[in-house]
């Protein structure tokens, strides 16, 4: 392509796996004044569909875009493989972005294996936290794969759905995937199917011919799912016409947020065979495993009971991939970060289960700068960081300026390839454990 337009204008920061050619006409994204861009050359009648700056020199003429929710929707009816499609009963792997910048981090880990990717996952109550809308998480996972040029498809989770709703501002926005939760009705089983129907068919109405996804989680409880439970609700949907999916049942120990499995290992073999046999004399549909963040001690069993027929989803981990960025490139803020986190830690920590205890922490004015990024590898830190993270993106001050989420996103954006560099080794540590296969690269002589 001729990138002598480009250096015109004093851009030299190109993701050159971003460069896509449809016809007459040349897409890609830049980095300009340290703000991501898109670029479209060529075709004046393909410029025109986008929103942005058009310049006109001898070479041709050129439009500098911002990355839009408009300009997102055109991009993915000329670049097909940056909209999400449902992914059936194929193995699905659930990459949460809550910041909406860690996609290409994501794509550097999956694209290695054999499996699937949600790129686009967040439930209702990530949103209210992050203070994201629908729309700019299926934007921000379009850009993203087209940055890095991702073309083996991947799918968009509505995670944790609960009311119509829910239902309808997921589905407008594009998501391929809707995950139901009736934790509301779990103490009567009658009501649970009631509820679960209803949303089906509402979904089934708003989607209309168009395929999607559907699980049904069932793991928002305090007590394990039984067998005669799970064998109720799956018998009972089938005869109601629901076509499920995937089933989340709640497992034996403890899935805490963003540290290992907590519990008797091969008790959890027992009732993962349990759960598994149900699925495979009731349709063969995937069983999900919620927080399935950093459960690595009982992955192998995992990917070793399921054949591989399985769903997980992540979020919180690739979280505190950015936490662990800024401990090693920002420590001042860091430590800026989790003293506010230890303030706000015993409110925040309601809506989790967790054993956090604040006192195994080492506190962050004795260790040297160079020990911060280590935080991220000792749980009560670990959870401290995560289960703070809606209080760090909401904090303001008392002029209503955010405290604490537009600095955290600039030094995400300045060190993006360390960044990244942490969710690719992290990521892939979690496939890797789960037995998913690799590809085999291609090697050239």
């Amino acid at each position: 392509m001729n990138f002598q337009l480009l250096n015109k204008l004093q851009i030299k920061d190109i993701y050159k796996n971003s460069v896509t050619k449809i016809q007459d006409t040349t897409l890609l994204l830049v980095k300009k004044d340290s703000i991501k861009k898109l670029v479209v050359m060529g075709n004046r009648t393909i410029l025109d569909k986008f929103e942005g700056e058009i310049t006109d020199l001898e070479e041709g003429a050129l439009k500098i875009c911002d990355l839009i929710s408009n300009n997102a929707e055109i991009l993915r009816d000329m670049c097909p493989f940056t909209k999400p499609v449902p992914i059936g009963m194929q193995s699905g792997f659930g990459f949460g972005d809550r910041l909406g910048n860690a996609t290409v981090g994501h794509i550097k880990a999956v694209k290695k294996f054999k499996i699937i990717p949600i790129f686009a996952q967040q439930s209702i109550r990530e949103l209210s936290r992050t203070g994201r809308t629908p729309q700019e998480v299926i934007d921000s996972a379009a850009w993203a794969v087209f940055e890095d040029h991702f073309v083996d498809g991947y799918g968009a989770d509505a995670d944790h759905l609960k009311t119509l709703r829910d239902i309808e501002v997921m589905a407008n926005a594009g998501f391929t995937m809707f995950t139901i939760d009736p934790s509301d009705y779990i103490e009567n089983r009658d009501e649970v199917i009631k509820h679960v129907v209803k949303m089906y068919n509402y979904l089934k109405e708003l989607k209309g011919d168009a395929a999607f996804d559907f699980e049904v989680s069932v793991d928002e409880t305090s007590y394990p799912t039984t067998a005669e439970d799970h064998i109720f609700i799956i018998r009972k949907l089938r005869e109601s016409g629901v076509n499920v999916t995937s089933l989340a049942p709640r497992f034996v120990g403890q899935f805490q947020k963003g540290i290992d499995y907590i519990g008797n290992i091969e008790l959890f073999r027992k009732h993962l065979v349990e759960h598994c046999n149900i699925a495979k004399d009731n349709g063969g549909y995937k069983l999900s495993i919620h927080s399935g963040s950093d459960k690595f001690s009982v992955y192998p069993v995992i990917g070793e009971v399921t054949e591989g027929n399985i769903h997980v989803k992540t979020a919180g981990t690739s979280y505190l991939e950015a936490i662990k960025t800024v401990a090693e490139t920002s420590p001042d803020f860091y430590r800026e970060l989790h003293n506010f986190a230890l303030k706000r830690f015993e409110k925040d920590r309601a809506s989790y289960h967790v054993t956090t205890d604040l006192r195994r922490i080492p506190d962050v004015k004795d260790l040297k700068d160079s020990e911060l990024p280590e935080l991220m590898n000792q749980i009560d830190a670990r959870q401290l960081m995560h289960i703070t993270y809606g209080s760090v993106l909401n904090a303001k001050d008392k002029n209503g300026e955010l405290l604490y989420k537009n600095r955290l996103m600039k030094i995400l954006n300045e060190y993006e390839d360390i960044y990244y560099k942490h969710l690719d080794s992290h990521l892939s540590k979690h496939l890797e454990k789960l037995g998913v296969e690799r590809k085999q690269r291609v090697k050239f002589k």
